[in-house]
């Protein structure tokens, strides 16, 4: 699809982590990602894992909201972690698709394809670092 439709809209570039897990049904098959976009082109953003009530202790990685694949859930973000990634919107949802991850007193890492974050989750939410 193209970039201006309702279903995928032009990136922006976030870092975000988010906590505990769920499980969420694929989205339609008819929706694609443009995976043509020239990644160089977008700067890489940063956000903090931040949460406003106790619970889980960080959340696992989410799938692709587009076409449903999933990474593994190495090195998921623990509480305290940050992420670098292009932020998406779809259905009017903002999400992170990730690309490295830092965990609290730790270096930068290399994400997996397919390892997505939504900016807010349960008392998880993404804040920009």
């Amino acid at each position: 699809q193209a970039r201006d439709s309702p279903t995928w809209k032009t990136p922006l570039r976030l870092h975000c982590a988010m906590g505990c897990s769920s499980s969420r049904s694929a989205p339609p098959a008819e929706e694609t990602v443009d995976e043509t976009a020239d990644e160089t082109m977008a700067e890489l953003q940063t956000f903090a894992l931040m949460k406003n009530a106790p619970g889980c202790t960080g959340m696992f990685w989410r799938a692709n909201p587009v076409n449903g694949k999933k990474g593994s859930n190495d090195n998921w973000p623990r509480d305290g972690a940050q992420l670098k990634g292009i932020v998406h919107e779809v259905k009017g949802a903002r999400w992170l698709e990730c690309k490295e991850v830092k965990q609290h007193g730790g270096s930068w890492k290399a994400c997996q394809k397919d390892q997505w974050m939504p900016f807010r989750y349960s008392q998880y939410y993404l804040q920009e670092a």
